[in-house]
């Protein structure tokens, strides 16, 4: 998987229409599908913390 530096890099126009879309709200939706294959929506938070983007959820809570 690409880090966010290497995405900002390789594709500094579409990276830069993202950080734009993400910096525009302090909340997000987080799409994503549990282990039995049934989807989830949860509320996230965006921030840039230099090179690294990092997202916000409630503790031991899974997004990968």
């Amino acid at each position: 998987m690409a880090t966010r530096q290497q995405f900002a890099t390789e594709a500094p126009e579409l990276a830069a229409l993202v950080r734009a879309r993400l910096e525009a709200a302090r909340r997000h939706v987080l799409a994503t599908v549990r282990k039995d294959g049934s989807p989830r929506v949860s509320g996230t938070e965006v921030d840039f913390y230099g090179p690294d983007l990092v997202l916000g959820s409630m503790w031991l809570a899974r997004k990968a």
